[in-house]
């Protein structure tokens, strides 16, 4: 089963391929403070999206799914920066909820670690998507 059965989609049947449309709606970083953190989050949904082989991310208007994501948190620790993100997988018409994800990382070292610690909890975030086998979606 792929990203599709696993959020209960089926691709249309005039399209060669079967890939998810997704989009990437709203993103939050008022929990962070700092609205800087909004490229960083934007770019890590981006590559978290782009790694997978049956999503096409798209213009909101085409997009079968929305991803709305929010930086829940972003400290400081005496090794790294840790981060945690929400992400709302939800169907553009309607708006009907298909999965919350949730991902927390922690990056150690290197020049900038607050984008690293971003995208590896976006990543963690988006693991179900990866793995549509382990989500608990009934597929329709």
């Amino acid at each position: 089963m792929g990203v599709l059965g696993a959020l209960g989609l089926h691709a249309s049947s005039a399209s060669a391929t079967t890939t998810l449309r997704v989009a990437i709606g709203t993103l939050s970083t008022e929990a962070a403070g700092d609205a800087a953190l909004e490229g960083p989050l934007r770019s890590a949904l981006e590559q978290a999206l782009d790694a997978l082989p049956t999503v096409d991310r798209t213009a909101p208007a085409r997009a079968q799914v929305l991803v709305q994501g929010s930086l829940v948190r972003l400290e400081r620790t005496p090794h790294g920066v840790r981060a945690e993100v929400s992400l709302l997988v939800s169907e553009r018409r309607g708006g009907a909820v298909r999965m919350l994800l949730t991902g927390r990382a922690e990056a150690r070292g290197g020049r900038d670690p607050v984008p690293a610690s971003i995208t590896a909890a976006v990543r963690s975030a988006m693991r179900p998507l990866a793995d549509p086998a382990r989500t608990r979606l009934a597929v329709r």
